[in-house]
């Protein structure tokens, strides 16, 4: 199974340009592998993001901003609180789950 690294490009900062080529680099791709522009929806004048078919990613090298990591772990503290009930906290546990799959 190919792996997919995605980058959007709005609001793109150095730090997340940073965090795409070390996913990439840490995934052992070759260098010369190609990076795909995908363009904005019924906009063929406009590149929404960049692309990049990897192999895989190691454990352990999966890359969050400090503001996410802040808010995930904040929501895994007040489960851990409660005593592990959950419930109260699925669209943040989804939206968890979705950022570490955001990779594949």
């Amino acid at each position: 199974m190919t792996l997919k690294l995605s980058m959007d490009l709005y609001g793109l900062t150095y730090g997340s340009l940073i965090d795409f080529a070390d996913a990439a680099r840490a995934s052992n791709v070759d260098r010369d592998a190609p990076v795909t522009q995908v363009m904005v929806e019924n906009n063929d004048d406009m590149v929404d993001k960049f692309e990049l078919n990897v192999g895989h990613l190691p454990a352990g090298h999966v890359t969050f901003d400090a503001a996410a990591a802040t808010t995930f772990a904040a929501e895994l503290d007040s489960i851990l609180e409660g005593e592990g009930d959950a419930r109260g906290h699925l669209e943040s546990l989804r939206a968890l789950r979705d950022h570490l799959l955001k990779i594949s």
